[in-house]
Parts: structure tokens; sequence; C-alpha cells
């Protein structure tokens, strides 16, 4: 999945574990440490943003979050390219 984001958003984490675990119930401990591993990075984050903030300074995290932004404009252009691609068969 791009950029991890249904492993620590909402309730897609529930569903895919669900439907993980249906295809290949015995990967169970290691799709639920999946979880645990994702989570944790993005808790530690969270739980130290103050300090990370101040840490890093306003410049470089606008940097950052510009730079995600083009991330995530290339990720949904492709996808947007492939469905098309798709759609008319090329």
């Amino acid at each position: 999945m791009p950029l991890a984001v249904p492993y620590t958003a909402g309730p897609s984490v529930l569903a895919i574990e669900v439907i993980m675990i249906n295809q290949t119930p015995d990967a169970m401990p290691a799709l639920l440490a999946a979880v645990g591993f994702a989570w944790l990075p993005t808790a530690l984050i969270l739980f130290f943003a103050g300090y990370l903030h101040h840490w890093l300074g306003e410049r470089f995290l606008t940097a950052i979050e510009r730079l995600m932004g083009m991330i995530l404009i290339i990720v949904a252009t492709q996808m947007l390219m492939g469905g098309v691609k798709e759609f008319f068969g090329f």
C-alpha cells in the first residue's frame, strides 16, 4: 500500500487484517506484528511532535511537507494513468 496509510489510519486497518488473515490464517502473528511495527513509529512521532517541531525548525518541516505533497501527487497521477491505461486497454 502506498505510504503504509492503511496500516495507520482508521477502520481500514481492521478490514485489511480481516481479509489478509482470512486468506492466510497461518500468517496471523506476522500480520499483527506488522500493524504494531507500523503503529510504533507513528505513535513515537506523534508523541514527540512538539520536540521534533522545535528541533527540526519551521523551514525544514515546510520543505518536508512540500516533498510529501509532491510524492502524493506523483502516486495519484500514476494510479490515474494506470486506470486510464487499463480502461482503454493500451
